[in-house]
């Protein structure tokens, strides 16, 4: 399910190996210490963060906000969240330096990236697909064979449209924003991300209607999952924990949980997905891992 990338994507990573620091104590010693957990977040990736009317939101900010509460009651002491952020280039880096403790946002699993930091368990699922305009009439994976697509560099969308549709021209952006505008001008054909992320630009257009997501279902599926430092088991354990009661909780139709995923998936959140498949995964996960007592959610 999850899509290896490029060794070259990781070049910046494999340079800070030598810049990696000595661990003196553990993320779990330094917050009950310090009081304060160090959160890396992108401000461009709603609905799952975004910095708007002064602070923080989104369904990472929520996750992040569960992981919280669960340290919190690992260390017992109150402590404060510093957010950070962070752009698609310096995640890796910001992990592997620890100059922030988690990161929970749009990255999926790879065994590159696995080589620097951990993984949590994924708390969400999409996957790769094409944004084109609605009159456009190249509509199919086939159709775009040889035509100009664009793409965020170094990401996991990249190797897949280059792998699955034959002779494209890549065409590189430095944001989305800028992506969108070659596509709406004619520049290229069809803009490439995960697929969750596309419904949210689309639903951001002043003619949402003017554009369409392809293929459905996905080219292929991904995780997103938090990013820790390495060798931080309990850490990652709590970060696990927290996760799993979230996917416990939806499935289970129990608030706040029930709720934290209805606020950015459901019918009201702006967003037109069909979130079957994110709820298999759920299911899948939850079945894959001893279920959380009861008591847990009272």
């Amino acid at each position: 399910m999850f899509k290896p990338i490029y060794l070259g994507i990781l070049t910046g990573a494999f340079l800070l190996l030598n810049l990696a620091p000595i661990q003196a104590e553990s993320i779990v010693e330094r917050v009950k210490k310090t009081g304060v957990l160090q959160v890396g977040l992108r401000k461009d990736v709603y609905p799952f963060s975004q910095f708007k009317a002064k602070q923080w939101q989104g369904y990472s900010v929520d996750i992040i906000g569960l992981i919280k509460t669960q340290l919190e009651r690992e260390i017992n002491k109150k402590i404060e969240i510093k957010y950070t952020e962070v752009g698609i280039d310096e995640r890796i880096s910001k992990i592997v330096r620890e100059e922030v403790d988690l990161i929970c946002g749009t990255t999926s699993f790879s065994w590159d990236r696995a080589k620097f930091v951990d993984f949590s368990v994924p708390f969400f699922i999409t996957g790769t697909q094409l944004l084109i305009k609605q009159t456009s009439p190249f509509q199919s994976l086939t159709s775009l064979e040889g035509r100009q697509i664009g793409i965020i560099p170094k990401t996991s969308n990249e190797l897949t449209v280059i792998r699955k549709i034959p002779n494209i021209i890549v065409v590189s952006f430095e944001d989305i924003q800028t992506g969108i505008n070659a596509l709406s001008q004619g520049e290229i054909d069809a803009f490439a991300w995960d697929g969750i992320l596309l419904e949210s630009v689309k639903a951001n257009q002043s003619q949402p209607k003017d554009y369409k997501i392809i293929p459905v279902p996905p080219i292929d599926y991904q995780g997103y999952a938090c990013m820790i430092p390495k060798d931080n088991s309990k850490f990652r354990d709590i970060v696990n924990y927290s996760i799993l009661k979230l996917i416990q909780g939806i499935i289970d139709q129990k608030d706040p949980y029930k709720s934290i995923f209805t606020r950015w998936f459901g019918k009201n959140s702006g967003i037109t997905v069909d979130n079957s498949y994110v709820l298999n995964y759920f299911k899948f996960t939850l079945d894959s891992y001893q279920r959380l007592p009861e008591t847990e959610f009272q």
